[in-house]
């Protein structure tokens, strides 16, 4: 989900990340800029991706009071989704359990130290409409295959290789997916179309 906001009182592309609770983090990935076609028109700089946890057993709940009004209630749990329903995967010997529904809750408040107490007041949420499968989980999960979300694609060093579409239809149809090319394999052709005659003559 893309945190830069397209306006804001502080300029734009501003991201505000309120809403992260820290502990449910699992991984963080940065690319360092100067730009990134691949992450959008707010990557000058550089990018951050976050990855939330899926699966937190035993649960955990905190509490943690500071000074200046300072009060914290962290609640975190997640329950496994039985193999079966229409939008989970299949179970197998080394995987019963289809998913995991992750449930978060985080209540905050805070004075600061002032003589005019700020009482910041917030709450925070996590609940998942669909349990997150992985892509082993979604390749198997009779529900994308029913929906013919799952196709397969002749990739030159993987033949049958099995892909999850685009969601978006147009007229009706799902947009065609292919292979690229091996590495290297169009260089040539992109270096002859550059220095073509009309090419040249063009600018």
């Amino acid at each position: 989900m893309p945190v830069n906001m397209r306006t804001h009182g502080h300029g734009q592309g501003y991201a505000d990340i309120n809403f992260l609770i820290p502990e449910l983090v699992q991984s963080m990935r940065v690319r360092k800029g100067p730009y990134f076609a691949d992450e959008g028109d707010f990557s000058s700089a550089g990018t951050l991706r976050i990855d939330y946890i899926n699966t937190m057993n035993p649960g955990l709940w905190q509490g943690t009071l500071g000074m200046f009004g300072y009060g914290r209630a962290l609640a975190i749990k997640s329950y496994p989704i039985s193999a079966g329903t229409p939008w989970t995967g299949n179970s197998t010997a080394t995987n019963p359990v289809a998913g995991n529904l992750l449930v978060a809750a985080e209540a905050t408040a805070y004075d600061g130290p002032w003589d005019v107490p700020d009482r910041m007041k917030k709450l925070n949420g996590v609940l998942p409409v669909a349990p997150v499968l992985d892509l082993a989980q979604a390749l198997d999960s009779p529900f994308l295959q029913t929906t013919e979300m799952i196709h397969t694609i002749g990739h030159p060093a993987k033949p049958g290789m099995r892909v999850l579409c685009n969601p978006i239809k147009i007229d009706g149809e799902r947009l065609s997916q292919a292979p690229c090319s091996p590495y290297g394999a169009d260089t040539a052709a992109y270096v002859g179309e550059m220095r073509s005659p009309e090419r040249a003559t063009s600018r």
